[in-house]
Order: structure tokens, then C-alpha cells, then sequence
């Protein structure tokens, strides 16, 4: 059976050091193995003390949900290293089956250590996630394990990518794919550092490149869309407030990243450069970007009491921002979420509210390390946000999913092959019009493999619409490869034949589809899966004739965790990261880094 490859990142509540940025990345990596499964967690936590250690409980569960066994360890962590502890996981006498892993994982500091002491390394673990300083993020994974039978998926042409400008297929839909990274920054905040160098976020404004630098890598990288999106609150050149700021230093920044969007699409009409921000803080806020406006959003006063801003909004007023988006036509993406102390309104984390529902149109649902400097797709950090993307949902939010690389070092596109995809009619420019109208639409999916795409349809409605049914309603998951690749065991779960190179592919919320997948009448068996896939496609149905208890479903799904899969083909060694060849993809035959291209030269 070809071998599956999960990866999941964990991020805890930032400490005070470094507000923004200091988190733990807690990364499992599973594979099935003879016998059962071969595992690996991981753990990085930036900034951290000598003497830091993770705790983490990996609870793993039976087809039928039965628990088998947990998992328990620490890992000592060392300054801006990976650690990593390995485990076998022996399958037994047990059927072939798809099999659940849950992990559970925080940091803690040396002097808080003695707080969690105990005889035994059990004890201390529990006590650990117990008290967790740092946070606790649980993450659910699905691995097939033994010979799984795969899923017959429905026909589908795929859509072509946007530089194929040929007639559409036939019987294919009429949109063109566009692959984007909606979030990363340059010296503009605390982006744009050299690779060779950079292992973090940089200082306010010190990075060595800007937006201009980051359009122009990004197009040679093969992208079709890149935004920046830099830090509200780091235009008056401080990661906090700079008392002495002058309001139109801090201000005329801004304009100048608009106009460097504006100046790179006039002259690349295939590339759409997207300048924006990175609103808010971390810690008691939640991070979000906000795109479409040409005015600076901020807090902070100097000591003159001069906004350094265009536009005052309050720090963390979500419910006040979210009224001002709305006014001004502005929409957003929920960056990195969390499924607490995020996004708070009145008292509530990730509180649903009527405009924020309205603008918040994406929400991140996996990401590559935001301090990756990989310059080749090889990346092996990533983060999770999965139950924070199901909360939303279950509020009430009609958020589509988002994947992205939050770069900080100067390797826009280039940390690994995840990318937003975002569909767009075929007879339509790629503008930022067409390109926001088509996020408002949420015709849009998340994949960590750039050459896979997936569509998700009810009857004639697309992804994203909202409408009422009543009556049997077909339900289709449409998946298409130029690399080769196919679908198995449910519809967003793939196999990848070039190794070590994990991915997640995901539209929204898909929940357990095995005896839904083509057709299911919402008032019978299938009836809870079918509300489940309207309500994360942005279709809430009337459902005449649906017990209320699965009418609630379709706004607050509770049934089952939701799954994610990722895969790649067995090789030799589960945990090597040695780089392999990749898809082609749009790539100039004159290529060289930022740091050091000649004039005439294409940055990549």
C-alpha cells in the first residue's frame, strides 16, 4: 500500500518576550509502517530557555473509535533546533482500517518546572497539559494503516490553471484556478530577511527586502497572486510604540506599499501584487489580515497624541473593526487561529458577529513555518489550526479555507508547495477585483500540494453559495491532479508518489463522507453529512422533514471531529527530509536568488 505521510503543527499562547511570534511548533509525523505505523514528534520552540521542555499525550483509536493505547514523552528543547523523539507503533493482530491519532501538546519554562514534578514520566505529562502556561492544542488525524480500500471519485476535468488560456473543457466548469500565498511579510513590519541569515522574525523594519523584492520573487516562483500583509502596528518602527513617530512617516509607508502593489501589476498584468495588513497582536487579540484597503488601521498615538494611523480602530475591538470593514468594503482572513483567548467579543473567543461574518471570508486552516528559509518546496514545519477552523464554522462564520507560508524570511512561495487556490471566471482579468469578488464568493480551497485542486458541489450550486434545499440533493467532491497524483480512502485525503514531500489537501470541511460522497438524501442516513458539507460549503439548507437535532448540525456540527489527510509515497527512510524533484511549474529558464540578481534577471 502506498505509504501516507501526516504532518501537524501545534501552536501555544506566545509568551510576553516576543508578543507576536514566540510559539511552540510541536510537529507530528506519521506513516504507516509494516506491522503498524512509524511515528515522530518534533518540536521547536523559538525564543525559548535553555532547559524548556514539551510534554506531549498521543492518544491513539481504533476504526471504531475505541481507545487503544496513549502515548506519552518529553522532549528537552534547545535554542532554535528541532528536537525529535520517534516511536513504533505496532499494529498487532488488528484489522487493516483507518486508524485516529490525537496529540496533545505545550511547553514549559525551567522555573515553572517544579510546578509539574512527579515520580513518573506519566504523571508529569498530565500535569503538564494540565497546567500548560504555554497552552494546550489538540490535533486529530486519521491514518490509513494496512491495505485500505481507495474511494471511486467522480470524473472531473480539472480546471485549468491561469495561464492556460484555452477553451474550457468540456463538461468543465467556467473558472480558471489561480494559486496564491495570502499572508507574509517584508521590511515593511518584521519580514523580508535574507535567507542565508534568517532564522525568525526580524526587527521592526530591518529585513533586507520590501514589497517590490517580494512581487517580483514571488512571479518568478511560479504564484499568481502574492499579498503582503505587514503588521499594523510596526510602521512607526517598533514592534510596540514609538513615542517620538511622526504620524506622516508612518502613514506614507503604507502609501508606498500600495503603490508598489499598484507599479509591479501595471507592469505584470498575469501577477496580482496585494498590499495590505497584518491587524492586531496575539496575545488577548488574534491576528487578521485585512485586504482591499488603501489606509492604514492602527492604535497607537506618539507622545504628542498624534494616531499613528489613517483610520483608529481599537486594539482588539474586534466587533468595532469588524463594523468598519464592512463600511468600507474591506474583507479578511483569520490568520494563524486559535481556539482561545483569539477573536474575543464580549468574553466569547472567536465570537460570531453579523459584520465579521459578512468580511471575514478565509480562515487559515494549515500553515508552513512562518521562519522557514527554504528556498526549495521542502519545508517540514507546519501548523495546524484545523480546531480553530471548525469553531468558526460551528459559530456561525462561512469562512473558506486558507494555506499559507506567513513568510518572514525572503522565500515568498518558496517554503513549501501549499497555496490557496482561488477560482475566478474564465472570461475575467486577474485584478484585485475580480480577485476580492471571487474571495467574497468563497470560491476558494486550501491544498499543501500546488499541482492537486479540489471543488465541492451541491447539485448545480458551487462552493461558497448559499441557498435553501428541500429534497434529495447530490453531493459531489470533484478532485483533479497535473501531477499524477489521486484521491483515497475519503475525498481529501491523496497519495503523493514523491516522497518526503507531505501535504494536506482540503475545501472546506469535510467530515466523514464513505456513504455520502456521491448522493445522499437529506432526510435519511445521509442526511447529517449532507448538512455538514452544505453548511462548510456556505449552504445552511432548509431541511423539511429533518429531525431538529440534525437541523442544529448544519449550524453547530458536533458529531464528529472533522479529518485531514496528507500523503506521500513510502521510501526508505519515513522521517528523511532530503529534497525530491517537484512538478514543473511555470518556471523562468533564468532563475538566481534575490540577494544577488543581475540586472535583467529573474528573482527566485
Amino acid at each position: 500500500m502506498p505509504a501516507l505521510l501526516l504532518a501537524a503543527t501545534l501552536a501555544s499562547t506566545p509568551a510576553v518576550a516576543a508578543p507576536d511570534h514566540h510559539v511552540l511548533e510541536a510537529t507530528l509525523h506519521a506513516q504507516p509502517a509494516t506491522g503498524g505505523a512509524a511515528l515522530e514528534v518534533a518540536a521547536l520552540f523559538p525564543g525559548a530557555p535553555g532547559g524548556t521542555r514539551s510534554y506531549w499525550s498521543l492518544d491513539v483509536f481504533a476504526p471504531d473509535g475505541t481507545l487503544l493505547t496513549t502515548l506519552q514523552g518529553e522532549i528537552p528543547l534547545a535554542a532554535d533546533t528541532r528536537s525529535r523523539e520517534r516511536i513504533a507503533w505496532a499494529l498487532g493482530d488488528r484489522a487493516p482500517g483507518i486508524y485516529r491519532f490525537r496529540l496533545r501538546a505545550t511547553a514549559i519554562e525551567p522555573w515553572m518546572q517544579a510546578r509539574i514534578a512527579a515520580d513518573s514520566g506519566a504523571a508529569r505529562v498530565a500535569r503538564a497539559l494540565a497546567f500548560a502556561p504555554n497552552g494546550v492544542v489538540e490535533q486529530d488525524w486519521e491514518i490509513p494503516v494496512g491495505e485500505v480500500a481507495a474511494v471511486t471519485m467522480p470524473a472531473f476535468p480539472a480546471l485549468l490553471h491561469a495561464d492556460e488560456r484555452a477553451q474550457d473543457p468540456p463538461g468543465g466548469l467556467p473558472y480558471r484556478v489561480y494559486l496564491a500565498n495570502l499572508h507574509s511579510q517584508t521590511n515593511h513590519s518584521d519580514g523580508g530577511g535574507n535567507v542565508t541569515t534568517c532564522t525568525s522574525s526580524q526587527g521592526a523594519q530591518t529585513g533586507e527586502f520590501g514589497p517590490a523584492d517580494a512581487y517580483a520573487y514571488a512571479m518568478a516562483a511560479g504564484l499568481d497572486a502574492l499579498m503582503t500583509s505587514e503588521h499594523n502596528h510596526y510602521f512607526d518602527g517598533s514592534s510596540g510604540t514609538a513615542s517620538g513617530a511622526n504620524p506622516a512617516t508612518v502613514t506614507a509607508l503604507y502609501q508606498s506599499g500600495v503603490q508598489a502593489a499598484l507599479t509591479h501589476n501595471l507592469a505584470n498584468p498575469a501577477f496580482l501584487a496585494l498590499y495590505g495588513m497584518e491587524w492586531g497582536v496575539i496575545s488577548n487579540g488574534g491576528h487578521l489580515n485585512i485586504f482591499g484597503g488603501d489606509m492604514l488601521y492602527g492604535w497607537e498615538y506618539n507622545s504628542a497624541n498624534q494616531l499613528l494611523a489613517d483610520v483608529y480602530t481599537a486594539r482588539s475591538d474586534y466587533a468595532a473593526l469588524y463594523a468598519v470593514m464592512r463600511q468600507n468594503n474591506l474583507v479578511g482572513q483569520f490568520n494563524h487561529p486559535d481556539t482561545s483567548g483569539q477573536f474575543i467579543i464580549g468574553g466569547t473567543s472567536l465570537a460570531y458577529d453579523a459584520n465579521g461574518d459578512e468580511v471575514m471570508v478565509l480562515s487559515e486552516i494549515l500553515n508552513t513555518s512562518a521562519f522557514s528559509n527554504d528556498t526549495n518546496e521542502a519545508e517540514t514545519s507546519r501548523s495546524s489550526y484545523a480546531g480553530a477552523f471548525d469553531r468558526l464554522l460551528e459559530r456561525g462564520y462561512h469562512v473558506a479555507p486558507a494555506t499559507n507560508q506567513d513568510n518572514h524570511c525572503a522565500n515568498w512561495g518558496l517554503s513549501y508547495t501549499n497555496r490557496t487556490g482561488v477560482l475566478i471566471p474564465s472570461g475575467s482579468a486577474l485584478t484585485a477585483q475580480s480577485f476580492l469578488d471571487a474571495l467574497r464568493a468563497r470560491r476558494v480551497y486550501a491544498t499543501m500540494d500546488r499541482s492537486s485542486q479540489i471543488v465541492l458541489r451541491a447539485g448545480d450550486r458551487l462552493m461558497g453559495e448559499r441557498f435553501n434545499n428541500e429534497g434529495p440533493l447530490n453531493l459531489e467532491v470533484l478532485f483533479a491532479s497535473s501531477g499524477g497524483h489521486g484521491a483515497r480512502d475519503h475525498p481529501d485525503a491523496q497519495l503523493h508518489p514523491q516522497p518526503r514531500q507531505p501535504f494536506l489537501l482540503r475545501a472546506d470541511h469535510p467530515g466523514r463522507w464513505r456513504s455520502a460522497v456521491d448522493r445522499a438524501d437529506l432526510g435519511g442516513a445521509g442526511g447529517a453529512a449532507a448538512a455538514r458539507w452544505l453548511r462548510v460549503a456556505g449552504a445552511c439548507p432548509a431541511l423539511s422533514g429533518v429531525p431538529p437535532s440534525r437541523r442544529r448540525r448544519c449550524r453547530s456540527p458536533r458529531g464528529r471531529r472533522r479529518r485531514h489527510r496528507a500523503a506521500a509515497a513510502r521510501h526508505r527512510d519515513p522521517f528523511s527530509h532530503r529534497r525530491s524533484a517537484r512538478p514543473r511549474h511555470r518556471r523562468p529558464a533564468n532563475r538566481c536568488p534575490v540577494a544577488s540578481c543581475p540586472a535583467g534577471s529573474a528573482a527566485l
